[in-house]
């Protein structure tokens, strides 16, 4: 199964086996995003006791509020999705910077 596929069955419910499958394949890549975001701003982040940590904790929730929001009919691949997620899920943080 694509990683399209399997979002699609777990997102129609009754699949949440599945979530393990798709995570393992997508973490690197939202890990890596994760890493990307935190260096484009870490002086910023670390001023406000942000760390890489915090970040990656943060990889699991927007990768089931992607499948969440994934929609096979919009043509996108599901990781343009994670990409989108990450740094949403990352408002909390930013909210606390000074």
């Amino acid at each position: 199964m694509t990683n399209e596929e399997l979002a699609v069955a777990i997102k129609q419910g009754g699949a949440d086996d599945l979530k393990p499958a798709l995570w393992d394949r997508v973490k690197h890549l939202m890990f890596k995003l994760a890493g990307q975001y935190y260096s484009s701003y870490e002086e910023r982040f670390k001023s406000c006791g942000a760390e890489l940590a915090d970040f990656r904790q943060e990889c699991y929730p927007a990768f089931i509020k992607a499948i969440e929001a994934y929609s096979p009919e919009k043509g996108y691949a599901f990781t343009s999705y994670l990409e989108y997620h990450i740094p949403v899920s990352y408002t909390h943080l930013r909210a606390h910077e000074t």
